[in-house]
């Protein structure tokens, strides 16, 4: 499974660095971001509100397109279970490609990258005497689709729908551009 999802990253990062290549990496701006994820799915059974940050980079190919990758790291509070403290987080690590509307504030997103998750459990003590932790991890595929708005100079507002195996959430992203 790890040889066949580092070969799939590999594959991402040459047919994301083939466009790149025409791309003026002089005219490259970083931004910040916070953001706020709700779960889905299985994820949404235990893990309740997520809150995290990242930092990006995008590079302009033409007026309407753009080229950004972004790491992030998104802390996730979890239902309260009884003798136990539950953890999860997220690191999703995105190419995407960005759309501007002609004539509007308004732009498309879409990207591809990869996501480690971390669950984490640390148990009371079950039985006299007996107490423990068990924690997984696991790096798996992710698909981002969004839309965002230009809010003013530097700062910008997206919604994202972000397909993680088990992992989807949907988030808001408040972005700011230095």
């Amino acid at each position: 499974m790890f040889k066949r999802m580092l070969l799939i990253t590999a594959l991402m990062s040459v047919i994301v660095a083939l466009p790149a290549a025409a791309l003026d990496f002089d005219q490259k701006e970083w931004y910040g971001q916070g953001i706020v994820a709700l779960p889905m799915g299985n994820f949404g059974d235990f893990a309740n509100l997520g809150i995290g940050a990242g930092v990006g980079m995008l590079v302009p190919h033409t007026p309407e397109l753009s080229f950004r990758g972004e790491v992030s790291y998104i802390y996730f509070t979890t239902e309260d279970i009884l003798d136990a403290d539950v953890s999860a987080s997220l690191i999703p690590i995105t190419a995407l490609a960005q759309y501007n509307m002609k004539d509007s504030e308004m732009y498309l997103l879409g990207g591809l990258g990869i996501a480690l998750a971390k669950i984490s459990v640390d148990y009371g003590e079950l039985f006299p005497g007996f107490d423990g932790s068990a924690s997984d991890t696991s790096t798996e595929f992710g698909l981002t689709l969004g839309a965002g708005y230009h809010v003013k100079p530097g700062m910008t507002l997206e919604g994202r729908f972000n397909v993680i195996s088990d992992a989807n959430t949907l988030s808001v992203n408040l972005g700011y551009f230095f």
